[in-house]
């Protein structure tokens, strides 16, 4: 393996690691609330939230699709927009088949889909788009953690509606196939990340990107975490 090679994997494992010790999965809304009974309003918080989340993230990426100029990295970020957008689901994206499983466990979806209120979730957005408009490497950076995060985070989430709202496997289709859809969005933003990632000037860029992302998820978890527990 050329040194190059070996510091482009170096920076992708470097940045999987950062998430051990981060706020982004480190913290209360995960190691807390998700173990416990919400009240409906409490649900209905979250609800909105997270799907805005989910419902604008594709509109977010495609930011990034179009800045990736090396074909087979660009074609890697195309598939990850594709997958959200429904490909492999009947065309069905996947803030739709979230928003069936929010309709599954009782929220209404004029509630569920009227916008977040949290100023985390704007941040959280509007960073994103920031990051996936800078540098390239720093923004292929962001990515690849925002698909780390993802893994761990539908795990969770997976847990709190088996365990937590005992939900019918049934309704749990948002999570199986994200189950199997973060793994392969990790893998391929891993192979993205190394073609960005060749020189010194391009790692620190991506850790930067990386840093940044999480932090802006840190501040989303921590919203949430504040939300639920104060009622």
């Amino acid at each position: 393996m050329r040194d190059d090679q070996r510091a482009s994997v170096q920076a992708v494992d470097q940045i999987a690691d950062l998430l051990d010790s981060h706020g982004a999965l480190d913290n209360e809304f995960f190691r807390v609330d998700l173990h416990r009974p919400w009240s409906q309003a409490n649900r209905v918080r979250f609800a909105r939230e997270y799907y805005h989340l989910s419902a604008r993230f594709p509109d977010v990426l495609r930011l990034l699709v179009e800045r990736v100029e090396e074909p087979e990295a660009r074609e890697f970020l195309h598939d990850i927009w594709s997958s959200e957008m429904g490909e492999g689901c009947g065309g069905t994206a996947h803030a739709d088949i979230l928003m069936g499983f929010f309709e599954s466990i009782g929220l209404p979806p004029n509630e569920v889909a009227g916008g977040p209120t949290r100023s985390e979730t704007r941040a959280l957005l509007e960073g994103l788009q920031e990051l996936f408009c800078d540098d390239v490497s720093a923004a292929v950076g962001a990515e690849y953690a925002f698909e780390c995060h993802a893994m761990t985070m539908i795990e969770e989430l997976d847990q709190w509606a088996r365990s937590v709202l005992d939900a019918p496997a049934a309704d749990l289709r948002y999570f199986d196939i994200h189950l199997v859809a973060e793994e392969q969005h990790q893998r391929l933003m891993a192979e993205t990340l190394s073609a960005y990632a060749g020189t010194a000037e391009d790692r620190a860029a991506a850790l930067r990107g990386a840093w940044r992302c999480l932090d802006l998820l840190a501040d989303f978890w921590s919203g949430l975490h504040t939300a639920v527990a104060a009622s």
